[in-house]
């Protein structure tokens, strides 16, 4: 496993080259990690954040709050 936090597009690049199946994690900004990779080179992202209003967990949790302003200071 790999967790990049900068160098995306070196991280990324060296990625698709390597042989071994493991996952690699871009840690930082959707929209400036996007910037640096290649169009066309993603074939799929999944996401789980809680959203907030959209997510219900068993007991509770985040995103559940009734006030955006308590789930963006959550969030932080």
């Amino acid at each position: 496993m790999t967790i990049a936090t900068a160098n995306f597009f070196e991280h990324f690049t060296s990625y698709l080259m390597n042989q071994t199946v493991s996952p690699l994690f871009l840690l930082g900004d959707a929209v400036s990690i996007l910037e640096q990779l290649p169009a066309d080179s993603i074939d799929f992202c999944m996401t789980s954040p809680p959203y907030w209003g959209k997510r219900q967990y068993d007991n509770g949790g985040i995103g559940l709050e009734d006030r955006y302003e308590d789930y963006i200071s959550c969030s932080v």
